[in-house]
């Protein structure tokens, strides 16, 4: 009786074991189910301007492929100085991709994309 039993352990335990490898080898054969998709390449064009008392940020975002094009999320910050205590004055969440501030007074001050910091200008809003 104890024969019957180790031959049924042994054999399912043969059995457990050659599924297992079993499922190893088709995993190392069979392709990743993600093969045929390329990567998506994207890049975030941003320009910031002084246009007639308004300090415009524009921001897309452009993916390849499929070659999608959009508006994406662009915040407008200002400083004294252009080195610290940069204070968001306007933003858009990508509705539109353009954040627009109505500045007033006559003080220069520092503009940047808080996306893009290296987008900076500096103006003077009279």
């Amino acid at each position: 009786m104890s024969t019957i039993r180790f031959t049924r352990v042994n054999t399912a335990r043969a059995l457990a074991g050659a599924g297992i490898t079993a499922v190893l080898l088709s995993l190392a054969t069979a392709p990743p189910a993600h093969a045929d998709v390329q990567a998506r390449a994207c890049t975030f064009p941003s320009t910031i301007s002084h246009h007639a008392g308004k300090i415009v940020g524009t921001r897309n975002v452009i993916c390849n492929p499929p070659g999608e094009e959009g508006p994406a999320p662009v915040t407008v910050q200002r400083s004294p100085n252009g080195t610290t205590n940069w204070v968001t004055v306007a933003h858009d969440d990508g509705n539109e991709g353009v954040a627009t501030y109505v500045c007033a007074g006559t003080g220069t001050r520092y503009y940047r994309l808080k996306e893009a910091t290296h987008k900076m200008i500096k103006a003077a809003c009279s």
